[in-house]
């Protein structure tokens, strides 16, 4: 995460003219398949810098989706999820089959914290539960391995992957500075490593659990504002 301090000037120009880069440039804007030149792998920068109205990661996840086929499956991980409308809104109409990983409570950071943050595993979850659950084409999982917390947090599709430093929730959209990257890949290799990587991340998932503490499902209104 870059702080609010450090765009200025001199720092937002370079990075408003990286981000073009995607919305001018991408084969992903029209599902379109595009001569990748010499390479057969592309990589696009990707800024969320929200109080400077620039949402390219949200953009970049939303054409994902929306351009997603039904034979398509693409999986989504985070470890703090908490979607913003638009994205619950992306998710429901979108035409592939999603997956979205999250911690379960003893893998989330926050698990045994003191207090308030002792609650703050189930409030994610509930939020996520709550915020997908006229989504019929999404399917909540959670990672569970022993001693392990989780913190993983990307996309993963057929040839695509997008990795970085959001979460994917509202926080990430709409408060914090983040950068990501989108890799784009018609190499084979490439390709079964990204989908190991994701294999890797599902072993330990399983169904989501459906009941948390009472104390968490009357407070999740008034934290769902900090979230």
């Amino acid at each position: 995460i870059i702080s609010k301090s450090f765009w200025n000037r001199e720092t937002i120009g370079p990075a408003r003219n990286a981000t073009n880069t995607f919305t001018s440039n991408t084969p992903i804007a029209n599902n379109e398949t595009r001569d990748l030149g010499e390479g057969d792998t592309s990589i696009f920068p990707l800024f969320q810098i929200p109080w400077d109205s620039v949402t390219q990661l949200d953009d970049a996840l939303e054409i994902v989706l929306q351009t997603a086929k039904s034979s398509q499956h693409i999986t989504i991980s985070s470890g703090y999820f908490n979607p913003t409308a638009r994205l619950c809104n992306v998710l429901k109409h979108s035409k592939a089959q999603i997956e979205i990983i999250i911690p379960s409570a003893e893998a989330n950071g926050f698990y045994a914290g003191a207090f308030v943050k002792g609650l703050v595993p189930d409030l994610y979850n509930l939020s996520a539960i709550r915020a997908l659950k006229n989504c019929p084409n999404v399917n909540i999982v959670e990672y569970s391995r022993d001693d392990w917390s989780y913190h993983a947090k990307g996309v993963w599709s057929d040839n695509l992957t997008i990795v970085g430093s959001s979460n994917l929730n509202k926080r990430s959209s709409v408060r914090d500075t983040e950068f990501s990257i989108a890799l784009m890949t018609e190499n084979s290799d490439l390709k079964d490593a990204m989908l190991e990587e994701r294999d890797r991340l599902r072993f330990y998932s399983s169904t989501l659990r459906k009941s948390y503490r009472p104390i968490a499902q009357l407070g999740l209104p008034f934290m769902s504002t900090f979230m």
